[in-house]
């Protein structure tokens, strides 16, 4: 299904209205997400239309310089090691910064994999330091070569998240890698600090705010730097 831009940009002009009720932080940063959202919109009606003039007449291609079709060998059984050992190059000397680092988690296991391909830094984020001192023990063992950091977050307080951004600046310049991965499921209801609900405050502006922050330290690192949004097997599914 295509997304009309236009139909974003006239709900997302009403919605920007009423962020105002929520006072200037967290309604700043809805608003900021709104017009992300209007941008993706666009994006996505683009890539849309160029798929479908493509599939409906080879002689007019897609421009490849705004879509990419990527196929994959790997699966939902496939090792970290196993997919490093084909792609572990393109992130060799590159600083990876990784959210919910913490050991039994995927988070834990992805650190792990990553200190195969020789990463100069890794900035494992995480709410707990002693649950990732294993991780930092075994990535020293793995990668002598690699520098592993732990750097405090709690991903539904905006301040915290703030104060872990600076953080990671003042341990790295360039990020070539960010992947968010912490996120929460079916959690009791509750509020955060900032007066949203527990799971969008974590899952979507925990997410959200750090990105933004972080993003012109990835830009730094050229061509080739990454943001990887991690989710569940549902996010999988187009409708």
């Amino acid at each position: 299904m295509a997304i009309r831009s236009g139909d974003y940009d006239e709900k997302w002009r009403l919605r920007r209205r009423e962020t105002g009720k929520l006072g200037g932080d967290v309604g700043g940063l809805i608003d900021e997400v709104a017009m992300s959202v209007i941008d993706w919109g666009v994006l996505a009606d683009l890539h849309f239309r160029e798929l479908r003039n493509y599939h409906g007449d080879h002689s007019s291609r897609p421009d490849t310089s705004t879509v990419h079709l990527v196929t994959s060998d790997f699966n939902f059984d496939t090792e970290g090691k196993l997919v490093v050992e084909k792609w572990g190059k393109l992130i060799e000397a590159k600083v990876v910064v990784l959210t919910g680092a913490s050991e039994g988690g995927l988070g834990g296991a992805t650190a792990l994999a990553l200190a195969l391909a020789w990463s100069t830094h890794l900035v494992l984020l995480a709410r707990t330091e002693s649950k990732v001192r294993n991780a930092i023990s075994a990535i020293k063992e793995i990668s002598p070569g690699t520098l592993p950091a732990f750097v405090h977050i709690e991903l539904d307080d905006l301040d915290s998240v703030r104060r872990a951004a600076e953080d990671v600046l003042g341990v790295t310049s360039k990020i070539g890698v960010l992947i968010n991965n912490a996120g929460v499921m079916a959690v009791p209801w509750s509020k955060s600090k900032s007066g949203l609900g527990k799971t969008p405050a974590f899952n979507h502006l925990g997410r959200f705010l750090p990105t933004k922050l972080l993003t012109s330290s990835i830009l730094a690192a050229g061509p080739g730097s990454r943001i990887i949004n991690v989710t569940s097997a549902s996010g999988s599914r187009l409708y």
